[in-house]
């Protein structure tokens, strides 16, 4: 930072001698601690600590030719002059330090890491110097810098082109502060006098922050600044002005004005960056916007909510908007709105974005004819946002292709493409209703090509007909109760649909990808018959209170999960078969009053039949053979279950009663009251494996587990009888009629 560094706490402090050294690039460093006329100089460093009525004139300050170090560092004076110093490519520039009544004049600070800083330094006069290019700050007034005044001087390309923190009454004028993050830039600065100055082309213009209050600007250009031309933050009041000319202005008003009294010109609604864009949709002589070229490598967002942006179209004119490569992952929108109403956005083509098009709490805009493909996230998202029209417009490759979440209603998709998605092509998420999509193409997504999700019947009230899902096969929905038999289908999903009849239907998504199923959400009394959902995400799933329906000879083989029922009641499943699916067989969650009956779940890779916290289910007469897991398995609260008669063969374990799952959630209870009665347990490495659970286990024949065929730390109050076991495969287990000391079963013949 600097060859001889001074840090002084009163005048006394600068009582050093400091002479004839030598600093970076073999130049001198000069030291004053007394009033000194020096000019025509060129020095690594300078300093003056307490150098009153000093005269510095023509001095260039050249630290190390490779750093970035050294500069004018003025403490403790007064009264001094500095005109035509160039002091750039250093650490800082100028530096004030607690120096009042100075008079900057005609000097350049560029290339530094702050430009001019004056630190609790009061009543000086800064006219006329250039600080651009500057890593921080070009001009920066802090701890109390009061009544200074800034006038003709030039801060452009900082990080921040003139910056105020904790210092009033200050009077800006004439200055220009372009091209950088913030142009002029106020926190916590307070009665200051802004006229006449140009902030241009920043992000933001001219930035009232944190309690800044009782400003005045008057008669300032702001245009061209990509998020906001004026802001005031909601907490900086009392900011008053007039014959301000911008476009975009937050929290802010001229006198008797809604903004800025005067708009910026434009030369015409064209545009060809993001920022050009975005400033032009919210100027007022703009209704059509026109992107005339490719917007390639984006950093960070492109049309990022424009304040105006209302009652507008937006053509890209098949021009593409493309994401800087390597920011993929970085949360950034091709196009965002918020709140925003009755706009077109057409003939876009939007990629390498986080979301392509997002829209939020916007309605009645018509988006058509865009592409936003290979978007990490969202290709097309409408999140709380209604009465849209989304027509011809493609959204491939993206996470998920078009998306309608939370309250997002009483939208229509017409001709939509949403293709090739790693998990959803269109999808009704979050209590979205009365949304109408026809004639819509969904294929080859890897979950589904349409998903719903819904926590009420209410919410079933959308219309979905005519669209066509992987392998160029139909998806049909129906919210109303119908008797569908012999189709061949992608997909096909009920919600709200009690007393309906579906037989002879086969779901048959993707030829190459396991995605789509039957899907069943607040459907009851209602029959499923001799349906084959095979090869797909999902078998047969029903969910949200899908009651008193009948599931008979069914299969739903090879899928994610063969048979699912979630929070839904009192129906029955018959003879089913739910085989080799790459995770659970049938799976009840959260589901009571369930018959299960004379079903074979075989070879899934986890377990054949499952129970998460679901209470007085039978499960009767099953097959349940070569899973993975466990044959039957009871986990995390499920009670007053009974399992009786079934041949559970050749699984890892045959069951399993358990407050919790190697793979999921553990419940602080186990299983209480579950009846296991009259199977056959064989062939299994362990037959029955119980945790923090109690059970009655009845005349149950175990033979051939390789392990054990009883196996648990503690059996709590767990009891049975006339079950058949081999006494050396126990552990801690003892049948009520079993006789003498020994673990064992009441039967010992298999």
């Amino acid at each position: 930072m600097f060859d001889i560094d001074i840090l002084t706490n009163s005048d006394t402090d600068c009582n050093n001698l400091i002479e004839n050294n030598t600093g970076s690039g073999d130049r001198p460093i000069k030291y004053f601690n007394y009033s000194v006329n020096l000019q025509n100089e060129i020095l690594s460093e300078l300093i003056l600590c307490n150098a009153d009525n000093s005269n510095i004139n023509n001095v260039t300050i050249a630290g190390s030719d490779i750093l970035n170090n050294n500069g004018l560092l003025v403490w403790r004076t007064e009264n001094s002059n500095f005109k035509n110093i160039n002091s750039s490519d250093n650490f800082w520039g100028i530096y004030l330090g607690y120096s009042s009544n100075n008079t900057l004049t005609n000097n350049t600070a560029n290339n530094n890491w702050i430009g001019i800083d004056l630190y609790s330094s009061s009543n000086n006069t800064i006219n006329n110097n250039t600080a651009n290019n500057n890593n921080d700050r070009g001009i920066y007034l802090c701890a109390s810098s009061n009544n200074n005044t800034i006038n003709n001087n030039t801060a452009n390309n900082n990080y921040r082109g003139i910056s105020l923190d904790s210092s009033s009454n200050n009077t800006l004028t004439n200055n220009t502060a372009n091209n950088n993050w913030i142009g002029i830039d106020l926190y916590s600065s307070s009665n200051n006098t802004i006229n006449n100055n140009t902030a241009s082309n920043n992000s933001y213009g001219i930035n009232f922050g944190y309690g800044s209050n009782n400003n005045t600007m008057i008669a300032n250009n702001m245009c061209y600044n990509s998020e906001y031309d004026v802001y005031n933050v909601e907490n900086s009041n009392s900011t008053t002005g007039d014959n301000n000319t911008c476009v975009t202005s937050y929290n802010y008003n001229d006198t008797n004005s809604n903004g800025c009294k005067y708009v910026c010109s434009i030369d015409s609604c064209n545009c060809s960056s993001c920022g050009e864009c975005s400033y032009k949709l919210s100027h007022p002589s703009c209704s059509q916007v026109n992107l005339t070229a490719n917007i390639i490598n984006q950093s960070g967002n492109c049309i990022n909510d424009p304040l105006n942006f209302n009652n507008k179209i937006f053509d890209c004119q098949g021009n593409i908007i493309d994401r800087n490569v390597g920011e993929e992952k970085k949360e950034s929108y091709g196009i965002d709105l918020h709140g925003k109403q009755n706009n077109t956005i057409k003939n876009c083509i939007i990629t390498g974005f986080y979301y392509g098009i997002y829209l939020s709490s916007s309605s009645s805009n018509i988006l058509t004819n865009n592409t936003a493909n290979l978007n990490r996230e969202d290709g097309i998202s409408l999140y709380s946002s209604s009465n849209n029209i989304l027509t011809n417009n493609t959204a491939n490759n993206n996470h998920l292709g078009i998306d309608l979440y939370s309250s997002s209603n009483n939208n229509t998709l017409t001709n939509n493409t949403a293709n090739n998605n790693n998990y959803i092509g269109i999808r009704l998420y979050c209590s979205s209703n009365n949304n109408t999509l026809t004639n819509n193409t969904a294929k080859e997504n890897n979950i589904f090509d349409i998903g719903i999700w819904t926590n009420s019947d209410a919410h079933c009230n959308n219309l979905i007909e005519n669209n066509t899902g992987s392998g160029d096969k139909p998806i049909k929905y129906f919210n109303y109760s119908v008797n569908l038999q012999n189709e061949i289908l992608s997909e096909l999903i009920l919600c709200n649909a009690d007393n309906s009849n579906i037989s002879n239907v086969t779901i048959a998504g993707s030829d190459t990808l396991k995605n789509n199923g039957l899907i069943i959400y607040f459907t009851e009394n209602s029959n499923f018959t001799n349906i084959n959902s095979s090869d797909n995400f999902e078998g047969i799933y029903l969910s949200y209170s899908s009651n008193t329906n009948t599931i008979t000879n069914n299969t739903a083989n090879n899928n994610s999960r063969g048979i699912y029922l979630g929070s839904s009641s009192n129906n029955t499943i018959t003879n089913n078969t739910a085989n080799s699916n790459s995770y659970r067989g049938i799976s009840l969650y959260y589901s009571s009053n369930n018959i299960l009956t004379n079903n074979t779940a075989n070879s899934n890779n986890d377990a054949g039949i499952c129970l998460l916290a679901s209470d007085n289910n039978n499960l009767i007469n099953n097959n349940v053979k070569l899973n993975g897991e466990s044959g039957i398995l009871l986990f995390s609260n499920s009670n007053f279950n009974n399992i009786s008669n079934n041949k559970i063969l050749d699984n890892n374990q045959g069951i399993t009663i358990s407050n919790c799952h190697p793979w999921e959630e553990c419940s602080e209870e186990g299983n209480i009251n579950n009846t296991i009665q009259g199977n056959e347990i064989s062939n299994n490495s362990i037959g029955i494996y119980s945790v923090e659970s109690n059970s009655t286990i009845n005349s149950n024949i175990f033979c051939r587990n390789t392990n054990l065929d009883f196996n648990s730390s503690d059996w709590f109050s767990s009891s049975g009888d006339n079950n058949t076991c081999s006494s050396s495969k126990v552990n801690g287990w003892k049948d009520i009629g079993r006789t003498g000391t020994g673990y064992g079963c009441k039967n010992e013949m298999c």
